[in-house]
């Protein structure tokens, strides 16, 4: 070893450098904690070590116990980290990741100032999962505004800030600041029956704005008497 040698002034290596048959004696000793992503912070619960001298790689000096590491598996996640709009708890604060997306649809509301990048902040109603930008589909039921709940009240109904039932047809689905009827069926083609599946409100009134959700005629490309033709009903009509 190092003392048949030379004897040298000891250091933080775990030799004994000076030849007194003790190790790193008289040097500066801390407790280290796992951390597994490199970021500073142990996650609750890590598994200590006492070193000489400053900690070993993936080993961190601050107490999990005063401050810990919420995930301890991403690196942009620990306590004061700056918040990403990205679903995940990135600033340990408990919080955050409810506040950025209520909904779950990954867009964040329009005026929420809690995270920067990640998720796009366009989301008209972020409390409607089938409410966001680009939205195809089209719906019978109007969602309620913010600060509303349907409570007791009748769909497409929300019960408003006075407590009583207000009606309402918000629908615009797809944050395009207008509303969009389900439109009128077309084309009834194909011989026999091998029918196409267009179906949709049949009279031009049903197209109005104000009927949203109420029921009105419906007309579906069917089979009748052999031949391709219009069956017609009553169905809540669609818009977004």
């Amino acid at each position: 070893g190092p003392c048949s040698v030379s004897p040298s002034a000891e250091v933080c290596n775990g030799t004994d450098d000076d030849c007194d048959d003790s190790i790193d004696e008289g040097l500066s000793m801390r407790r280290c904690w796992v951390d597994a992503d490199a970021d500073g912070y142990a996650a609750a619960g890590a598994v200590a070590m006492m070193a000489c001298g400053g900690c070993p790689a993936g080993h961190g000096s601050i107490d999990p116990a005063t401050v810990a590491d919420c995930d301890d598996t991403r690196s942009g996640s620990y306590p004061g980290a700056v918040e990403t709009c990205d679903g995940r708890d990135d600033d340990c604060n408990g919080t955050d990741p409810a506040d950025e997306d209520s909904d779950g649809d990954r867009h964040t509301a329009i005026t929420f100032t809690g995270c920067i990048g990640g998720f796009p902040k366009d989301d008209c109603h972020d409390g409607i999962v089938q409410v966001v930008p680009g939205q195809t589909a089209y719906f019978s039921t109007s969602y309620c505004p913010s600060g509303g709940a349907a409570g007791l009240c009748v769909p497409p109904s929300c019960r408003d800030a006075a407590g009583g039932c207000t009606w309402t047809r918000t629908f615009d689905y797809d944050c395009d600041g207008s509303i969009t009827v389900m439109p009128r069926a077309t084309g009834c083609s194909g011989t026999a029956c091998t029918c196409s599946d267009a179906e949709g409100p049949w009279l031009p009134a049903e197209r109005i704005e104000s009927n949203c959700g109420l029921s009105v005629s419906w007309a579906t490309c069917a089979c009748v008497s052999s031949s391709c033709g219009w069956e017609y009903g009553t169905s809540p009509l669609r818009c977004r």
